[in-house]
């Protein structure tokens, strides 16, 4: 049995998440993608995994940075959940210091 390509070639690849990127007057672009970057302000980035084994079919993964790059040298970019009505969320990024965020420990 042949397996199926696309127009260049190309095995497919089959998601379960359907992605488009939505213009302001409303239209839509279906974007191909297996996980999307956000790249904010500050140099903080959001990660996106579209089908990520760690997920359920109704959710996705999120990773505080891009995954390719690192945080600057004692620092790490944590995920903040801030609640809003009963079907929002807002997800940011923060930078944090790993030194106010590990426990201190003391000599005798």
């Amino acid at each position: 049995m042949e397996s199926e390509t696309d127009s260049i070639g190309s095995k497919p690849t089959h998601h379960l998440h359907r992605i488009f990127a939505i213009a302001e007057d409303g239209s839509r672009t279906s974007i191909p993608a297996d996980r999307l970057l956000i790249e904010m302000a500050g140099g903080l980035a959001l990660e996106i995994f579209l089908d990520s084994p760690l997920s359920e079919p109704n959710e996705l993964a999120l990773q505080a940075g891009d995954g390719d790059t690192s945080a600057p040298e004692n620092t790490i970019d944590l995920l903040v959940l801030r609640p809003g009505a009963a079907n929002l969320i807002r997800i940011g990024v923060e930078r944090k210091a790993l030194s106010t965020l590990l426990p201190v420990s003391e000599s005798n």
